[in-house]
């Protein structure tokens, strides 16, 4: 059986980061789509080089590079071979950025409140 990605919606019904891809060059989401792709046919253990688990939160982060610019991709795994998709964004320095971790850690919380889980 597959993986299911899915992105998170807010409450009003708005897909932000759908709108986050949109944003970003047309091939550059192209590929994240493709890699989403890959993680929903063969799940965590096959990617395993290009998904890490960030340390001391609850969010897995898989990283696409895309003509030199590198895209981070936060989700979370839940039963029933669900994948999450909390936030992406491009990093642009070596650390991760705290507001981006937080602003996916929110988004999980509202995405559990709302879900039966």
């Amino acid at each position: 059986m597959d993986w299911h990605v899915e992105f998170y919606i807010t409450e009003r019904g708005e897909s932000p980061v759908e709108e986050d891809i949109a944003r970003f060059p047309r091939k550059a989401g192209a590929k994240i789509f493709r890699w989403l792709d890959l993680l929903e046919k063969f799940g965590l253990s096959n990617l395993r080089d290009y998904i890490t688990k960030l340390e001391g939160y609850d969010l897995f982060e898989l990283r696409v590079l895309h003509a030199g610019s590198y895209y981070r991709v936060f989700f979370y795994p839940y039963e029933g071979k669900r994948l999450a998709i909390f936030h992406i964004f491009s990093k642009k320095s070596k650390e991760t950025p705290r507001r981006e971790i937080e602003k996916a850690l929110r988004r999980r919380q509202d995405y559990e409140s709302r879900q039966v889980i």
